[in-house]
């Protein structure tokens, strides 16, 4: 699964146009939805087996990388999360107000600058 959607996102990185991808990146914004549904196209397309919860689990992960922090992502929208540390690209650890701690393993598509 990993590799059809490192495809499919590296085809929506040269088939958006970047302009239409500015202002609100919120999750609930027009332009995440937009991505969304081009990835949710893509994935059916590159993988007609693939059930409808993975294309939108995969195409909500998609539009996390294109768009955001990628698998930070979820941990920033959580509003229980009060702190994220990335120790490495490969692990990142997250506190919340009750005070648990939880590790995450940021996907194989995840780059580092």
């Amino acid at each position: 699964m990993n590799d059809l959607k490192a495809k499919v996102h590296e085809q929506l990185i040269h088939e958006l146009d970047p302009e239409q991808l500015v202002g609100d990146l919120s999750f609930t914004s027009p332009a995440r939805r937009a991505v969304e549904q081009a990835a949710e196209e893509a994935v059916t397309i590159a993988d007609g087996t693939v059930n409808r919860a993975e294309r939108l689990r995969l195409a909500s992960e998609i539009a996390d990388e294109v768009l955001g922090y990628g698998p930070l992502e979820p941990l920033l929208r959580d509003p229980t999360i009060t702190e994220v540390m990335v120790n490495a690209w490969t692990r990142s650890t997250s506190s919340a107000t009750a005070s648990s701690t939880a590790r995450t393993r940021p996907s194989a598509t995840t780059r580092t600058s």
